[in-house]
């Protein structure tokens, strides 16, 4: 089928409220065919990086998906069942109940950089809210997004579900169909296109925008205790991660410890590079030579490159990781996200410099500070604003599934995961029911003296 056909294919299938079970049924269905086919959704993701770890796709694509599914499962009836609401003296006899509704046929497009993961995420937080969907796989992966597209639309036409593939030409046709709601992840560039094309339906949207995210070392945290979080974190999926570590703040005087504990650390993950299974690729050459222009303007502005790994072949598609030291703020490397294994160190004297820095900054999706003070703790929480904040850790926020996952600001705006992403596709409706008595009808017109006597009691 072409788009507009499955659009409105989908959009037919909605015309009844899913019933709970149906939408367990989905649910279940939907992981079991994952199950049988894993190893070849692996291998598919693998030919699209060139190479991508098969241990990285496990532990960033299949084992979170997973536990969400299960915990939604677990669930879904007990967060869409109709709830009774207080109704105060003034309006009794009455009752009200909230009623979480689904919206109808949800428009999800997918990044390259997780895309079995930050597709289906979503969309079983679509599903388990009642709606039906169509989910855009990035023209980055097509190995991937032709597999999904085999089982998905195989099994799950009759539900109104469905995988569509495309380049960006397609993509800026998805956007444009008049979705009950559109649900993003990508760069703002792209963000600002998708937000303006829903615009011309009304159609509410959720932009994960991703940013840089600074890291914070406070000057008594254990170094290799830090590091090993940081450097898991950043070389994971060799750093095409939206939360990854963008740069660092380290205090001045610990900054050589930092660099030989880092080596060190680095060397112990990856002893080399070019042929470990361990460390993946970057995407595509387009994205390699992106990182490589971002390495080679910091160079030329006086950046110091310092390896944490042997040298690697540029025709390999593995990007030799490393710090840089010596930053500017006009090198691009400060400015735009990395996305890629280089992490920029910049050094400061009193915690008041790396506060006010952030603050004048675009909000990061995510901050990272490695301190045990928790009157640190309690000043960083309290004084900055991000889509999330991550004490002694990286990456792990994301992956509990009973916290809100989302951007703010120029990181995005909107949350799902869980409970969070099954409201965000619905319409939490407040129903109202009036008893055979009606106090309103003290207050109609003629507003005479008895009215000013009740108003006069009612505003003491």
């Amino acid at each position: 089928m072409d788009l507009q056909t499955l659009f409105y294919h989908s959009k037919q299938k909605q015309k009844t409220l899913h019933p709970i079970q149906h939408r367990i049924t989905v649910l279940k269905k939907l992981k079991a065919i994952l199950k049988q086919n894993q190893s070849s959704l692996i291998t598919a993701i693998a030919k699209d990086y060139g190479h991508r770890s098969t241990h990285e796709t496990l532990l960033g694509e299949f084992f979170p998906f997973y536990k969400e599914l299960d915990y939604i499962i677990r669930h879904i009836k007990a967060w869409t069942k109709t709830k009774s609401v207080h109704i105060d003296a003034w309006y009794q006899p009455a009752k009200a109940k909230l009623q979480l509704q689904p919206l109808g046929t949800v428009g999800i497009i997918v990044p390259w950089n997780y895309p079995l993961f930050l597709a289906l995420s979503p969309m079983i937080a679509a599903i388990a809210a009642g709606n039906n969907c169509l989910v855009k796989i990035s023209e980055y992966t097509p190995h991937l997004g032709h597999a999904l597209a085999e089982l998905i639309n195989r099994e799950f036409a009759e539900y109104g579900i469905a995988i569509v593939n495309g380049d960006a030409t397609l993509a800026s046709e998805f956007s444009q169909l008049p979705f009950d709601y559109l649900f993003y992840t990508g760069g703002p560039t792209i963000g600002k296109k998708i937000m303006a094309a829903a615009s011309t339906h009304l159609t509410p949207v959720t932009l994960e925008l991703g940013g840089k995210s600074p890291v914070i070392i406070d000057d008594k945290i254990n170094l290799n205790e830090a590091i090993t979080c940081i450097l898991r974190g950043k070389l994971f999926n060799a750093g095409q991660t939206c939360i990854a570590p963008d740069y660092i703040f380290v205090p001045e005087q610990r900054k050589q410890a930092f660099i030989h504990v880092a080596k060190k650390i680095a060397l112990q993950m990856y002893p080399e590079l070019k042929n470990n299974p361990d460390y993946s690729n970057i995407i595509n050459q387009r994205h390699y030579q992106r990182l490589k222009s971002l390495l080679d303007d910091a160079l030329d502005k006086g950046a110091e490159f310092i390896p944490l790994s042997n040298i690697i072949d540029e025709d390999s598609q593995k990007f030799q990781p490393g710090l840089l030291i010596n930053i500017l703020e006009e090198m691009h490397i400060m400015r735009d996200e990395i996305f890629g294994p280089l992490l920029p160190i910049k050094t400061y004297k009193d915690i008041s410099e790396v506060l006010q820095y952030i603050k004048t900054h675009p909000h990061p999706l995510t901050i990272y500070a490695f301190t045990r003070d928790s009157l640190l703790q309690k000043l960083i929480s309290e004084q900055t604003l991000s889509g999330s904040l991550c004490f002694n850790e990286t990456l792990l926020h994301i992956v509990q599934n009973r916290l809100p996952f989302g951007g703010v600001g120029q990181s995005g705006f909107g949350q799902y995961r869980g409970k969070y992403g099954v409201e965000t596709f619905s319409k939490l409706k407040p129903v109202y029911y009036q008893g055979k008595l009606h106090p309103a009808n003290l207050f109609k017109p003629p507003y005479g003296a008895k009215f000013k006597a009740l108003m006069k009691f009612l505003l003491m």
